[in-house]
């Protein structure tokens, strides 16, 4: 089960990271007040087109690439921090797609409304029918996300926050 795996992934990648960090992080939602990031990028999943529904009334839609969301229920995302990874997709010729939502939503708000708070932005593989055991995502998809983070990862240093 994707979803499942995911899951563990996530808390495994935040136990190496804490083990590294050298601080108790004492849990996904307050991590934010035990560090204090500049920026912060979430990395997730995305529900996305539905089978029966026309594409232009979804949000995200498969075989499109990466979504970079702007703002969600509780979200705005910092915008020259979502500009900059859209400039990297630009340049990079990774197909990416940008979202508006007025549902959902992910860690980045409690990276951002915790202590002084962080910019933060969201990059999302999209996922047909999210935390379900029949959850799926596209192999082309899943690649798109995974180039666009590691050249993230590659060009941060050449973000400067203003």
């Amino acid at each position: 089960v994707l979803s499942s795996q995911a899951t563990v992934a996530g808390y495994k990648a935040v136990l190496v990271g804490a083990n590294g960090l050298g601080k108790f992080l004492p849990m996904f939602m307050t991590a934010a007040g035990t560090i204090r990031p500049g920026k912060v990028l979430i990395l997730g999943a995305v529900a996305m087109d539905l089978p029966g529904i026309t594409e232009y009334k979804t949000l995200a839609n498969v075989e499109k690439g990466p979504e970079i969301r702007l703002s969600d229920r509780f979200l705005v995302a910092h915008r020259p921090f979502s500009y900059f990874l859209m400039d990297i997709a630009k340049k990079k010729k990774i197909p990416y797609q940008v979202t508006v939502k007025k549902a959902g939503s992910t860690n980045a708000t409690a990276m951002q409304v915790t202590g002084k708070g962080s910019r933060a932005a969201v990059v999302s593989v999209p996922t047909r029918y999210l935390h379900s055991p029949s959850c799926l995502a596209y192999k082309s998809d899943i690649e798109e996300t995974i180039k666009l983070i590691y050249h993230i990862i590659e060009g941060i240093k050449d973000f400067k926050i203003k």
